[in-house]
């Protein structure tokens, strides 16, 4: 399957994310996202919650981080079967 320009901006954008988690010393397949949104009951992660949900909000409205760690949950980041 042929990538769309979008898709393939959407996916290095991921990745970039997931860098910058591991290197903050987070799992390597998880995004700063959804990393906030799994621990963001604690300090600094709260913090950065809401900074990134402030981000996010003219995109997808409220809840960025939790739906985040939702999607990391259903591993809707994983590659496609075929």
């Amino acid at each position: 399957m042929k990538m769309t320009p979008i898709g393939y901006v959407r996916n290095v954008a991921i990745g970039v994310d997931q860098l910058v988690n591991a290197i903050l010393f987070g799992w390597p397949d998880e995004t700063l996202s959804a990393r906030c949104g799994r621990l963001g009951h604690r300090y600094p992660y709260k913090f950065w919650q809401v900074v990134i949900d402030a981000i996010f909000q003219p995109f997808e409205g409220p809840g960025h981080c939790v739906r985040a760690h939702m999607k990391e949950l259903q591993r809707l980041q994983s590659p496609p079967t075929s």
